[in-house]
């Protein structure tokens, strides 16, 4: 994916894929005993990044709306 979206040339995709990193480090993800409210916050947060990584493959592979 980091090939596709030309993470090693374009400095936004680059932080967006450090962003991602960070949020889904395993010290980092929800466990049984984290809150719900925080768990649904994780969630939302992946379900941003990957709607940010959706809309930057499909304008850069043309398969996206004009």
């Amino acid at each position: 994916m980091a090939e596709e979206l030309g993470a090693d040339t374009d400095q936004l995709v680059r932080q967006l894929f450090d962003k991602a990193y960070r949020v889904l480090d395993l010290t980092r993800r929800p466990t049984k005993e984290t809150p719900t409210f925080t768990a649904y916050f994780f969630m939302r947060e992946v379900a941003s990044l990957t709607r940010r990584f959706l809309w930057i493959y499909t304008q850069r592979s043309g398969t996206g709306a004009a």
